[in-house]
C-alpha cells in the first residue's frame, strides 16, 4: 500500500496524497482541497470532507478485494487448523488424562521422598 501511495504521489504531483482505510468506505485516496485541481479523471469521488476529498480507483478496488479475500482465506485456514487441533486433543483425551494422573502420582511421591530426606537429615543432625 505504501508503494501504491508513493506511486500515486509521483504520478499526480500531489505530495500530501494519502491512502487510508476505514470500515465504512474501505480503502480510499485522500487529497486535500489545496490539490483538488491535480486529481486525475480516473479518480472516482467517494466522500467529501471539510478539508479534503476521498477517492477510489479501479486499481485500489482490486487491491482491496485481494486483501479482503486473503483475510477470509486466512480465517478459514485458522479455523480449520483449530478444529483439527481440538479433534486431535479429544481423540487423545484418555491418554492425556492417564498421563496427568501418573504425573500427579509421581509428583506426590517425589514430595514424600524430599520430605523424608529432610527429616532424615534433621534426625542425624546434618541439616
Amino acid at each position: 500500500m505504501k508503494n501504491f501511495q508513493e506511486s500515486e504521489r509521483k504520478t499526480t504531483g500531489i505530495p500530501s496524497l494519502k491512502i487510508g482505510f476505514n470500515k465504512v468506505f474501505g480503502y480510499y485516496i485522500d487529497v486535500t482541497k489545496t490539490h483538488q485541481h491535480k486529481v486525475p479523471e480516473t479518480y472516482i469521488r467517494k466522500q467529501t470532507l471539510v478539508n479534503s476529498e476521498r477517492y477510489i480507483t479501479e486499481e485500489l478496488k482490486k487491491y482491496e478485494e485481494k486483501i479482503l479475500t486473503a483475510e477470509e482465506k486466512i480465517e478459514a485456514i485458522e479455523s480449520r487448523i483449530f478444529d483439527e487441533l481440538c479433534h486431535g486433543i479429544l481423540k487423545e483425551s484418555h491418554s492425556i488424562q492417564t498421563n496427568a494422573k501418573i504425573l500427579n502420582r509421581l509428583d506426590l511421591l517425589s514430595s514424600f521422598s524430599t520430605s523424608l530426606a529432610r527429616m532424615h537429615q534433621v534426625a542425624i543432625g546434618v541439616g
